[in-house]
């Protein structure tokens, strides 16, 4: 048996790991780019699409009124119970 040293791992067993070859990487990050490219071509046309809202006629909205603020009066005198009658 060999002797182990402290501190040192020993060797995984089996074949060592496969090397791939620099131009299947290449393709792969080509390929992964193109990817990235097309998704943001995509969504720069969705968003143009949807942008448009259909309509070819420009019409300036106007603005609307806001609402009154709803006031609740309260007379003196009156418990909560009282008053959710």
């Amino acid at each position: 048996m060999v002797e182990r040293r402290p501190g040192v791992m020993p060797p995984k067993p089996g074949p060592p790991p496969r090397q791939i070859s620099h131009s299947r990487i290449r393709r792969r990050r080509l390929a992964a780019g193109g990817a990235v490219v097309l998704t943001i071509v995509v969504v720069l046309a969705l968003v143009s699409i949807a942008g448009h809202g259909g309509s070819s006629t420009t019409s300036a909205s106007l603005p609307t009124a806001a609402p009154k603020p709803f006031r609740i009066v309260f007379p003196e005198g009156f418990t909560r119970e009282e008053m959710a009658q």
